[in-house]
C-alpha cells in the first residue's frame, strides 16, 4: 500500500481551512485549455464547491500552484462580502497605454499595433492584481505548511527563471516607459522576495544593479505580510494594491467594482 506523501496531507489540510471558512468544500481540477496558470472559481448557489482550475505545469509545481490558489481563495473568504470588490480596467487609462504603444510601433501595422497595446494594459493590470497578494501567500504557506516548502522552491525557481528570460526579449524599446517601469519593477520584486524567502540569492541576481532593483525594494517595504485565516474586517490585498499602484504612477488605470452578488447561499 503506498504511503500518502506529507505534501498531499498539508494540501488536504489546506482545503480543510477553506471550507470551515467558506462553508463550501474544495476541488482541484486539472484544466489543460485555461488560459491562466490557474483560476478561482468560488462556489455558487448553483454550484456550491468551490473550484481550482490549473494547468499542469509538471513535477513539483503544480502541487504548489494549487495551495497557492487555495491560500488566495481563504483570504478573499475571510473579507466580509459585503467588502469584496474586484479590480476593474478603465477605458481612458487603456487607450492612453495603446496610444503610447502606437507611437512606438510605427513599423508594425495598425491592428498589431493596437493588439501590442492592449496587451502591455491587460498584462500590468494582471501583475498588479496578482503578485501583492503572491507575495503574502508564498510568506504564509512556508511559515504555515512547512511540507510544501520543497514545491514552493520548485515553483519559485520556475517562475524567477521565466521572468529572467523575459529580460532578452529585446522588447523594451516597443513598451511605452511608465508600462516597462511597472512590469519590470513588479518582476525584480518577485524575483527579490523569491529570493529572500528560500533562501536562493541567485533568483534575483538578473535583476540586481537593474534601474528597477530601487522601485522592485520599495514595492517589497509596501507589502506587510498577513495571515489569511486571520477574520480581518477589510480587504489587506486591496490595501497593497493600490499602495504598489501609487508608488508606480498608474493608480488612474483601473477601479475597484463590487464583487459578482452570489446571492445568500454564496460564499
Amino acid at each position: 500500500m503506498n504511503e500518502i506523501p506529507n505534501w498531499s496531507w498539508a494540501l488536504n489540510r489546506l482545503f480543510g481551512l477553506v471550507e470551515k471558512q467558506g462553508g463550501h468544500p474544495v476541488v482541484a481540477q486539472h484544466t489543460p485549455d485555461l488560459d491562466a496558470l490557474a483560476t478561482l472559481l468560488p462556489a455558487t448557489a448553483a454550484d456550491p464547491v468551490h473550484r481550482i482550475l490549473y494547468q499542469e505545469k509538471g513535477g513539483e509545481s503544480t502541487s504548489y500552484l494549487v495551495a497557492m490558489e487555495a491560500a488566495q481563495l481563504l483570504r478573499i473568504l475571510q473579507v466580509p462580502r459585503e467588502q469584496r470588490q474586484v479590480l476593474h480596467w478603465r477605458r481612458e487609462a487603456r487607450e492612453r497605454v495603446v496610444s503610447a504603444t502606437e507611437r512606438r510601433n510605427r513599423d508594425l501595422g495598425l491592428a498589431q499595433q493596437r493588439q501590442l497595446g492592449l496587451n502591455l494594459y491587460d498584462t500590468t493590470l494582471s501583475q498588479l492584481r496578482t503578485v501583492p497578494p503572491a507575495l503574502a501567500v508564498d510568506r504564509w504557506l512556508l511559515e504555515q505548511l512547512p511540507e510544501l516548502r520543497g514545491r514552493q522552491a520548485s515553483f519559485l525557481r520556475q517562475q524567477c527563471q521565466e521572468l529572467a528570460e523575459g529580460l532578452v526579449l529585446g522588447l523594451d524599446q516597443r513598451i511605452p516607459p511608465l508600462v516597462l517601469q511597472a512590469n519590470r519593477a513588479m518582476d525584480a520584486a518577485y524575483a527579490i522576495h523569491a529570493a529572500e524567502l528560500i533562501g536562493l540569492p541567485e533568483l534575483s541576481a538578473p535583476f540586481r544593479g537593474s534601474p528597477w532593483e530601487v522601485l522592485a525594494k520599495e514595492l517589497l517595504d509596501l507589502t506587510v505580510p498577513s495571515a489569511p485565516e486571520n477574520a480581518a474586517r477589510s480587504d489587506p490585498d486591496r490595501q497593497r494594491i493600490n499602495a504598489w499602484a501609487e508608488k508606480l504612477g498608474i493608480g488612474p488605470w483601473y477601479q475597484w467594482v463590487p464583487a459578482d452578488p452570489r446571492g445568500d447561499e454564496g460564499p
